[in-house]
């Protein structure tokens, strides 16, 4: 699994902003059929969100 930074709303002294404005862009489609490089990147996000047991009771992807 590959490592990488992870974006939190907010942390001990509040909203975190910076990751905030990170976390509400929107993001771009993905092209139809989904090619290599996207598949390994949803991939990537799925196993994130798998890895964390503090994820409890959010929606699956």
């Amino acid at each position: 699994m590959t490592m990488g930074k992870v974006l939190t709303l907010w942390n001990e002294e509040g909203i975190n902003e910076k990751d905030a404005s990170v976390l509400r862009k929107k993001s771009s489609d993905v092209p139809a059929p989904i090619d290599k490089e996207y598949r390994a990147a949803i991939q990537i996000l799925i196993d994130s969100f798998l890895s964390h047991d503090d994820a409890l009771g959010l929606a699956a992807p």
